[in-house]
């Protein structure tokens, strides 16, 4: 159908295998916005690209093959569009409350790079939804000690099959979902009419759509140390999950073989992750007012990264804060981070001056001499490996005017590989 990501998922965690962008024609980002009577697509493509977009009347049993001219309903066309760019289709005077599904098609003019499809289903409906992203959710597949997972239990029958039994959503790559809770007794609804009761249902069922690698942002997390990438998400773009009184309609599917993550709210982690590869992706949680539209959106997978613990530690211990000093003088302290396997942790220890403490007046003064003996420190906290943590820098009388200055001091971690700790002391040089 269309290109995807192809996500393996072994025992010790999630790794991502992409295909190589450049020999293929594909279609990333792909939304669209369901309103009563009409709909709003857009799309990317790598590549130049004429797109064509096709809605048509769901018909139980319908298989999407190439060519279904007698349910065909509106129908766009799009003139060729340089790489990066979104192609937009506006189709008006749908039918209300209808389930349709629809096609887009990119065909690039090199014969010899195939076309591609993306294929969703969606309805017009009259009734809107309230609907908000507020979570993050963190996992690694097939570890039973990692926080908060939860694996299904006795409810692990096929979603896929039910609720996309055909198609490129057979099944779906692992990124970004709806999460929405379904209690033990609950009632899904797949599109296609039938009703299956849900036995010892777990607490939360996460919802996931296609993948794709487009439109990223930095997210940082708050006190890890780590950094995610992802997508933002417009508000009127969701995987259609809507619910009446005492049922659950689910449009969306739930991925085969998948530790079922925790929640966490606020982009902040409450504990600390084991070392190892472990997967990130946001979620889109929202309380639903009467109805929601059913959509099918390409969004990016998530992320994988070595979470690594990091417990810096460090002291200046010369000159003493307040004081004054005469040049030259010594700066020194010693720098740790215990999480290091060996060694004191600590590669590096930049030292800057701000002259009046103003931060316009700033100067890098020069890196530390490092491996000095400190037994105290590895005594301390009770490990050799320690023993080499001092470092210490001559100031000499040229480096420095005299005046009242603040000195910021960095130690560098090679556990996260980044400046995990400072320190700052102010004297007055004379």
């Amino acid at each position: 159908m269309f290109p995807t990501t192809e996500l393996q998922f072994p025992q010790d965690g999630v790794r991502l295998h992409l295909p190589d962008v450049t020999l293929v024609q594909r279609i990333t980002g792909l939304t669209i916005t369901a309103t009563p009577e009409s709909a709003h697509v857009h799309f990317n493509t790598n590549r130049p690209a004429m797109s064509i977009l096709e809605i048509f009347y769901y018909r139980t049993g319908n298989v999407y093959e190439d060519s279904m001219p007698e349910n065909l309903v509106g129908s766009r066309l799009e003139l060729l569009i340089g790489p990066g760019l979104r192609h937009e289709f506006e189709v008006d005077g749908l039918p209300q409350d209808t389930r349709l599904w629809f096609r887009v098609t990119a065909t690039s003019p090199d014969p010899s790079v195939p076309r591609a499809h993306a294929i969703g289903q969606f309805f017009t409906l009259s009734r809107t939804a309230q609907v908000w992203f507020d979570n993050l959710i963190v996992y690694r597949s097939g570890d039973s000690n990692s926080p908060g997972e939860m694996i299904f239990r006795g409810a692990a029958y096929d979603y896929a099959t039910k609720t996309m039994f055909s198609g490129p959503f057979r099944r779906p790559a692992i990124g970004l979902g709806y999460s929405e809770s379904i209690s033990s007794g609950a009632k899904i609804h797949d599109p296609f009419g039938t009703t299956a009761p849900i036995q010892n249902a777990p607490p939360l069922v996460t919802l996931w759509v296609e993948g794709s690698d487009d439109d990223r942002y930095d997210i940082p997390l708050p006190g890890t140390g780590l950094n995610i990438t992802g997508e933002a998400l417009p508000q009127d773009s969701i995987p259609g999950v809507g619910h009446g009184e005492d049922e659950y309609k689910v449009w969306a599917s739930a991925g085969d073989d998948v530790a079922l993550p925790v929640t966490v709210g606020d982009f902040t982690l409450p504990f600390k992750l084991d070392s190892g590869n472990w997967g990130v992706a946001w979620v889109m949680f929202g309380r639903i007012i009467g109805n929601v539209s059913s959509r099918n959106i390409s969004l990016p997978p998530p992320l994988v990264w070595t979470a690594v613990h990091s417990t810096p530690a460090m002291s200046v211990d010369a000159p003493v804060t307040r004081s004054t000093v005469t040049r030259p003088f010594l700066i020194g302290g010693w720098a740790i981070d215990r999480d290091a396997p060996s060694g004191t942790g600590v590669d590096a220890v930049h030292i800057y001056a701000y002259r009046d403490g103003d931060p316009s007046q700033g100067q890098f003064i020069g890196w530390a001499l490092l491996g000095f003996s400190r037994p105290d420190v590895a005594a301390a906290f009770g490990n050799a490996q320690f023993t080499q943590s001092g470092f210490n820098l001559w100031m000499s009388d040229s480096t420095l005017t005299p005046g009242n200055y603040r000195f910021d001091v960095y130690a560098h971690s090679t556990v996260v590989n980044t400046f995990a700790l400072g320190r700052s002391f102010e004297v007055t040089v004379v």
